[in-house]
Order: structure tokens, then C-alpha cells, then sequence
């Protein structure tokens, strides 16, 4: 089915059609058709490129049919698919996710950005590359608080671990690019 604005186009190069025929100039027709139509209406230099066409013979309103590959990759089923993998892995590359569904770099980020709104983030929050005294640190930090936990109640564990309803998964990716994430 036509959208309404594809009909609208329509209608107005049929109107553009038939007033040459009349005597009226591409100038007047363009007037009337945003008298008519409003923000709908089509361009002044576009009714002229439509009035010269049918002056030259064409019959037709629609489109002429397009050189190119049809948009096939953005489908309801592929979208799913990769909502599902980012899901299960927000890790996963773009590449991964076209080698995987077969489809184009082009595709899979198109279906990410424009149909989920989700976007490639860099998520650091612990430095990646700690040397030997402050890895220590760390370990008798939280040897501390575990024995801090083990001595009191299970309330004592909130004043512990304070935070902001984020969730922190320890992995030490050993580039920039495995930290990120897709989120919406």
C-alpha cells in the first residue's frame, strides 16, 4: 500500500500532467499545488522537472523502477536476531555479528544504530594495567572487607558496597575495543 505522502506525489504530477496541457505555466501549477497541498506540495524546480517530462512525451506518474540492490538486510527476523546476540554477548563486534548472520558491516550497523538505538560505549571503570604493589592493595582491600563481612551481620554488607545500581563484571580485556559494549 502507497503512503500518504507517496500518494500525494501522485496526485500532484497528475495535476502536473494535465495543466500544461491547459496553458499554465510550471510557476502557477507549483502555486497551486501548495495552495492545495501546503508542506505536502513538492518543489517549484520540481514541478518544472515534472511539466518538461510530460511536455516530452513521458505518460507515466510514477517512478521509473531504480538500478540497485533492494534492502533486504533489515528485516523484522535479522533485527531480532541481533538484539538477541547483542543481548547474549555485549561484547560482540560488528564483524562478528555480520560474519554470523551473513550479512554486510553496513547492514548489521544500520539494524544497531538506527532500528535498536544502541551505540558502542567504552565502559572503564577499573585501570587495566595495575603493577605488582597495587594488585597486593587490592587483594588485602578485599581480604579486609571479607573479614569485615564474616564478622557481622548480613545488614554490615550494604555499608560495604555502596554504588549506584551499576553492575561490574571483572574481566581485564587486553585492548580498548574488547571493553566496549553495545547499550541503549
Amino acid at each position: 500500500m502507497a503512503s500518504k505522502s507517496n500518494e500525494f506525489l501522485l496526485e500532484q504530477r497528475a495535476y502536473i500532467k494535465i495543466r500544461p496541457l491547459l496553458g499554465e505555466t510550471p510557476r502557477n501549477i507549483h502555486q497551486d499545488l501548495v495552495q492545495v497541498y501546503g508542506g505536502e506540495s513538492c518543489s517549484e524546480s520540481t514541478a518544472m522537472k515534472w511539466s518538461l517530462r510530460f511536455r516530452e512525451g513521458r505518460v507515466s506518474v510514477e517512478d521509473d523502477p531504480r538500478m540497485g540492490q533492494p534492502i533486504i538486510a533489515t528485516t523484522a527476523n535479522n533485527i531480532a536476531l541481533v538484539a538477541e546476540m547483542c543481548d547474549s554477548d555485549t561484547h560482540i563486534t560488528i564483524e562478528q555479528l555480520a560474519t554470523s548472520l551473513t550479512l554486510s558491516t553496513g547492514s548489521v550497523h544500520a539494524i544497531l544504530t538506527k532500528h535498536l538505538g544502541m551505540s558502542k560505549v567504552c565502559s572503564r571503570w577499573v585501570p587495566h594495567l595495575l603493577n605488582q604493589p597495587q594488585k597486593k592493595t587490592r587483594v588485602r582491600i578485599a581480604k579486609i572487607l571479607l573479614e569485615k563481612y564474616d564478622q557481622c551481620d548480613e545488614r554490615r554488607l550494604f555499608e560495604i558496597c555502596t554504588g549506584d545500581e551499576t553492575w561490574i563484571r571483572y574481566s581485564e580485556p587486553t585492548r580498548k575495543g574488547q571493553n566496549k559494549v553495545y547499550r541503549v
